[in-house]
């Protein structure tokens, strides 16, 4: 197609398929994809503005021959990197000066004419006995190699620089300068037509970037050999010691290759012993699989046999089966009977459970809803004694039917108590006991689940309700066990003080880590009366005192033993209390052995020896049960804590209007404001917060931002400001006593101030 001179400034493509395009002579600056021509062989597009050739050319994988002369190419480098791209170019015609016709063919690999003329390496390579289609698969390789790791300008630019070292700064003229030039360009012909022949002989790429990496070398050492030459007029040892770096320089190179050699040999020796080993393998397995199909096959005829041996027995079986009809027509029979009886004596249970439950006027313990939440009745310590005595006096009462479906929360549980009063079961302290130490194991777990899926966590009430529904599954059950076990707690809170803390927690009046804090009392009370028998029995090895730690454990300990122990966990206030304690404990705990050992004299009469010891004899150190002293430490332990609490729990319960012991995020941050020592002045007196304090309460509180808090999680987090709170009560408490007990002194002044001037008249 001829568009020769038709005044084009800009080229979209025709869509076209084309032999031969012609667009000499227009005004073209750029090139949009004329590519979708397809066939084309031939673009002439001399004469135009064009400055550089578009990536897209190498789309025209026909394309063989291309003209840009007299265009203002603005980079050949840059343009030979695009046309060295076009698959199948061979001849080009661009305006370029001698040096840059050197480095052209160079560029562009597969070029055979430039500027209408042969390239002389391209006419060495088309003589060749390769075979066409595998030079273009070699010209393909090499073209990379040439254009990007080669980079021919740099030497030129060393080699112009050394040119005019030898023109003492001034570029060299007539036969100088164009001797150099000849020698640079034959130098650079050797060293590529060394590097292609090189290359494609070559497979490895390791083996390839080598000879690439030896070509740059030979480049450069012809600038080293000119600035060898330039130090040889001016400083002859100068020129030696260059001399001998480049002969150094060149050995290193040199034994480059040898080292690549080795490397390709070991590899193919590692390849070969790899491929032994691989046969070898093979073969093992192949035997291995032979031996295998042995076996099976001798498995599958003894298999045959067992089966034919089976339906044999099978066949007899069936015989025997016919022969026993009567039997089972027997057994049938003898069954229905048994049916009509069980059915009798159900119906004379039901009518016995019915006189029963009429005459009993025991009171059932009941399960309220209130406000959708079940409503856990903890009795008071005295209540507890009474209901105890009152439930040993009265009958059972009857059981109540519940509806089947199980509740999972508390919520749903509440749905139960309003159809009716619950009857509820009696569980002994072991029972007890070991249900507290299952829940608390499995909270732990649920608690450690919850922080690895990034889970909201659950009071223990809540998972007390969880923990029953995966256990029973039954509605039922599920509320006959939880009353069961809140029953319970009211009965046993005051004999042990771990149901007692069980019941606060559950009721979120402590946190649930404070059971590790009596557990580590525990501990700390058997260390150190392990370390007092120690000190006082300093000859004895360690089993007798172990031995005689575990007899004080099981029965009693000294008032002694006690004390020291005590004085060393608590201050001189709280000693002075506990001890105090201790002693009405002990008297009581004593009261009562004593009125048993008199029941038991009076019934036998009394020996001798207590005669003796009552008329005068020896007296033994006062003692105290252990467990008693424990139980001491413990409900003090307890005591001071729920003190520390109170004002905390306050403030929790007026933001938790629900009350299931979990806040919201915006009622967690109210309470941050009410919590701690007062930091604002005037009638409403705050705790002032920051935004940095405030989300890194919530960060600690909520972490996953459920926007639920529970309570022993709130404690966590302002547990500082929780002492800071109590502190600053405890200061304003001892304020107002010194202030009171001055007005009472400044009174009882003013009054004996009267009475004198009475007195006097």
């Amino acid at each position: 197609m001829e568009l020769a001179r038709k005044k084009i400034s800009e080229c979209s493509g025709p869509s076209l398929s084309l032999s031969s395009l012609s667009l000499e002579a227009n005004a073209l600056s750029s090139l949009v994809p004329i590519m979708a021509s397809k066939g084309i062989s031939a673009l002439i597009l001399r004469d135009n503005s064009l400055t550089n050739l578009p990536q897209s050319i190498a789309d025209l994988s026909t394309l063989t021959t291309l003209d840009l002369s007299s265009n203002p190419i603005a980079n050949i480098v840059d343009m030979a990197n695009v046309a060295s791209s076009i698959p199948n170019l061979r001849a080009l015609s661009v305006d370029v000066d001698e040096e840059e016709a050197v480095a052209l063919p160079l560029l562009i690999p597969s070029l055979t004419v430039l500027n209408g003329s042969a390239v002389g390496a391209n006419a060495v390579r088309r003589n060749s006995s390769i075979g066409r289609q595998q030079q273009q698969q070699v010209n393909a390789k090499l073209a990379p190699a040439v254009s990007s790791n080669i980079n021919l300008t740099q030497v030129e630019d060393i080699y112009n620089m050394i040119k005019l070292l030898h023109g003492n700064g001034r570029r060299l003229e007539g036969k100088d300068d164009a001797k150099m030039d000849k020698a640079f360009r034959d130098h650079a012909d050797a060293v590529f037509r060394r590097l292609r022949g090189s290359l494609s002989k070559l497979e490895e790429e390791f083996e390839r970037s080598a000879e690439t990496l030896m070509a740059k070398h030979g480049l450069f050492d012809v600038c080293f050999q000119e600035v060898i030459s330039y130090a040889e007029k001016i400083n002859p040892d100068l020129c030696r010691v260059l001399r001998k770096i480049r002969s150094a320089h060149t050995s290193m190179f040199q034994a480059f290759p040898p080292i690549v050699g080795e490397a390709r040999d070991f590899s193919k020796s590692v390849v070969e012993e790899i491929r032994a080993e691989s046969e070898r393998g093979i073969q093992r397995v192949r035997a291995d699989t032979i031996k295998e199909t042995d076996l099976l096959k001798a498995d599958l005829s003894r298999s045959e046999m067992e089966t034919n041996q089976l339906l044999e027995a099978a066949e007899l079986l069936e015989e025997e089966v016919k022969t026993k009809d009567g039997e089972v027509e027997k057994l049938r029979r003898a069954l229905k009977q048994a049916r009509l009886e069980n059915a009798n004596l159900r119906e004379q249970i039901t009518g016995l459970d019915k006189l029963g439950g009429s005459g009993g006027s025991g009171k059932a313990f009941v399960l309220r809803g209130k406000n959708n939440r079940t409503n856990l009745s903890f009795a008071s310590d005295g209540q507890r004694k009474q209901q105890r005595q009152q439930e040993s006096k009265q009958e059972q009462p009857s059981q109540v039917s519940l509806p089947p479906n199980p509740p999972t929360t508390p919520k749903e549980a509440t749905s139960v108590s309003d159809e009716g009063d619950l009857a509820i079961r009696n569980i002994s302290l072991n029972q007890l006991m070991s249900f507290i130490e299952e829940l608390y194991a499995s909270k732990a777990k649920y608690d450690k689940k919850c922080a690895e899926g990034h889970l909201a966590r659950e009071t223990m009430e809540q998972h007390m309700y969880t923990f029953l529904n995966q256990r029973y599954g039954l509605r039922s059950l599920i509320v006959e066990n939880a009353s069961a076990v809140v029953k319970a707690v009211n009965m046993f809170s005051v004999e042990s003080t771990d149901v007692a803390v069980f019941g606060k927690i559950i009721k979120n009046e402590i946190d649930e880590e404070f059971r590790f804090v009596l557990e580590q009392l525990k501990d700390s009370i058997k260390s150190l009366l392990h370390v007092a028998l120690k000190a006082k029995n300093p000859n004895k090895p360690e089993d007798q005192i172990v031995k005689l730690s575990n007899s004080i454990t099981s029965s009693t300990i000294s008032y002694s033993l006690s004390s020291e122990i005590v004085g060393y966990l608590y201050n001189e206030e709280d000693t002075v209390t506990l001890r105090k304690m201790l002693d009405d404990e002990g008297r009581r705990a004593g009261g009562m052995e004593e009125r048993r050992r008199a029941e038991k004299e009076v019934a036998r009469g009394t020996p001798r020896s207590q005669d003796k010891e009552k008329q005068g004899g020896a007296t033994k150190e006062s003692s105290i049960p252990f467990r008693i002293f424990e139980k001491v430490l413990m409900d003090f332990q307890l005591l001071g804590h729920d003190r520390f609490l109170s004002k905390f729990r306050d403030c929790f319960s007026r933001l938790d209007r629900d009350g299931d012991g979990i806040l919201s995020e915006d009622e967690f941050i109210d309470l941050c404001s009410l919590v701690g020592k007062p930091t604002t002045k005037g009638k409403v007196k705050v705790k002032e917060r920051t935004e940095d304090e405030l989300s890194n309460f919530l960060s600690a509180a909520d972490p996953f931002n459920h926007s639920s808090i529970t309570f022993s999680s709130a404690v966590a987090c302002l547990s500082e400001d929780i002492v800071e709170q109590v502190m600053d009560l405890h200061e304003r408490q001892k304020r107002k006593k010194e202030l009171d007990g001055r007005r009472e002194s400044g009174m009882k002044k003013g009054v004996g101030d009267r009475m004198k001037r009475l007195v006097s008249l």
